[in-house]
């Protein structure tokens, strides 16, 4: 499905175009990678579910043309697409200049500093948010509705991001005042 046929928003023209490429983008070696990478593990996977899985890739893509001031975090299940589409370097950086604008970079989650555990959750509720507010209803095998910690695994950034900024700094007034009601109900 195209995500162009799916956005629940109004877009303007520049948006629309980069779903368009994302939409684009061959993918063809990203389901090769992520077939073959899963087999080793002995998880072996049918057409569906690597359609299902490129889907939910491009809708992560889609976070920055929708999203673009704020961080996203992505689910261990969704991760190895990405990972396997950054191995692709050329294309994959000449995909991030046209479709958003800048290099999405992985920054991949250290479990042991436990403040970066919390922001990664954060920015992963977050990222549901903005997914399910602009496309609808969500796969649950690549963005499950609650994810424990350890499945926690990362959070892209873009090359417009300060690095030595607070990245709750950016996120979007509503968010922040729907935390703070959260923690101020004992949630």
């Amino acid at each position: 499905m195209l995500l162009t046929q799916m956005v629940q928003r109004q877009l303007g023209p520049r948006q629309l175009a980069a779903l368009e490429r994302i939409d684009a983008e061959d993918f063809s070696g990203v389901r090769r990678k992520v077939a073959e990478e899963l087999g080793k593990q002995g998880r072996f996977v049918d057409s569906e579910y690597l359609d299902a899985g490129v889907l939910a890739l491009k809708l992560y893509y889609a976070l920055p043309v929708i999203d673009p001031l704020n961080m996203h975090a992505v689910s261990d299940e969704l991760d190895p697409f990405w990972h396997m589409h950054i191995l692709h370097t050329t294309q994959y950086a000449l995909f991030c200049k046209e479709s958003v604008g800048s290099f999405m970079h992985h920054d991949p989650l250290d479990h042991a500093r436990l403040a970066d555990v919390a922001r990664v959750r954060f920015l992963y509720g977050y990222t549901l948010d903005v997914l399910r507010e602009a496309f609808g209803e969500l796969d649950p095998r690549f963005y499950p509705s609650h994810l424990s910690d350890e499945h926690l695994v990362c959070t892209h950034g873009q090359d417009v991001y300060d690095a030595t900024s607070d990245p709750f700094a950016i996120i979007l007034p509503r968010v922040v005042a729907a935390q703070a009601g959260a923690v101020h109900s004992g949630h």
